[in-house]
């Protein structure tokens, strides 16, 4: 009965060590979607409790509506898909920078901010029509932008942090950690993911934008 009882802590605290590693493992993306997700909530706060801003969204949607429609459909995609292209290519110089890891943690508070505040605008001032928007439109292509922002905040913080600390002389180097190499395939990769998403932002603007009628 001793020997089960001890097999069967051992198995219970090997399964919990495991978990404690698997989450160590993703704990920048954990901390980053918690980010992410205070910055939603904070622009939807925002917007309604801010006129001038309500009204600044007002504005620049319109602003959107009308100079997207009728645009080539290359036009659009270019349009749509510089910032985040921009956005990512930052997100990976930054990771080869010492001090570039607090960044990404700002950048991500940043896009659930504007998120949070397009959305929260959207369902405000058109309500159902606005709702619906969003399920269809606004919020799978952002969900997806999303997700490569997140793993490209984690790579960035990783290898900001990996460099920062062998400098400081308090880390080994490891190839895996610190390979260039490695590092600016998963950003490339990252990139060709953003061009994707580009094209099916695009495509939802050309082709389902217009069935709503703003």
């Amino acid at each position: 009965m001793d020997v089960k009882l001890i097999r069967l802590r051992r198995k219970k605290k090997a399964y919990v060590g495991g978990i404690v590693v698997q989450a160590s493992r993703h704990i920048v993306i954990l901390i980053l979607f918690a980010v992410l997700f205070m910055g939603l909530l904070s622009g939807n706060l925002i917007v309604k409790s801010n006129e001038n801003i309500y009204n600044k969204i007002f504005q620049l949607f319109n602003d959107y509506i009308l100079s997207s429609s009728g645009q080539a459909f290359i036009k659009t995609f270019f349009t749509q898909s510089v910032y985040n292209v921009v956005l990512i290519f930052i997100m990976s110089v930054l990771g080869l920078c010492a001090v570039g890891f607090p960044l990404p943690v700002l950048i991500t508070f940043m896009k659930g901010v504007s998120i949070g505040a397009l959305s929260s605008f959207l369902y405000t001032h058109y309500t159902l029509k606005g709702f619906g928007f969003c399920m269809l439109a606004f919020f799978p292509v952002q969900i997806l932008y999303c997700l490569i922002l997140l793993r490209a905040g984690k790579e960035c913080f990783n290898m900001s942090i990996n460099i920062l600390r062998y400098i400081a002389g308090n880390k080994q180097k490891n190839d895996e950690d610190l390979s260039l190499k490695l590092y600016l395939l998963r950003s490339l990769i990252l990139l060709i993911f953003v061009i994707l998403v580009s094209l099916i932002s695009t495509t939802i603007t050309v082709y389902i934008n217009p069935l709503f009628n703003f």
